[in-house]
């Protein structure tokens, strides 16, 4: 069974998740897994539905931001992802990411 698409949901939890948990400044540059998986991570904790990758990266771009490389990788310019206490692993990259607490 295919996902039930709500774009006012969908643009919320993207919305709520740059606003919660990134960093919105023309130097930053975070891949687009690396954004991706603490998105996911964000979704689960708020136990909200998550996008797919495509979904996600569309909503991401009607928000302003564009890809572009950086060291040979591609990379969201403008957005970077904030640090804050407890720490999560990133399944794609390995890096530690930070979730906010309850």
């Amino acid at each position: 069974m295919g996902k039930i698409w709500n774009p006012r949901a969908s643009r919320d939890t993207v919305i709520a998740f740059l606003r919660d948990w990134c960093l919105v400044q023309t130097d930053r540059r975070t891949p687009p897994l690396m954004l991706y998986d603490a998105y996911l991570c964000y979704c689960q904790n708020l136990r909200r539905h998550d996008l797919t990758l495509g979904e996600f990266n569309d909503e991401i771009e009607k928000q302003g931001f564009s890809l572009g490389e950086r060291y040979g990788q591609l990379v969201w310019k403008g957005v970077g992802l904030c640090l804050m206490e407890d720490a999560f692993v990133s399944r794609t990259y390995g890096a530690r990411f930070i979730e906010p607490r309850d």
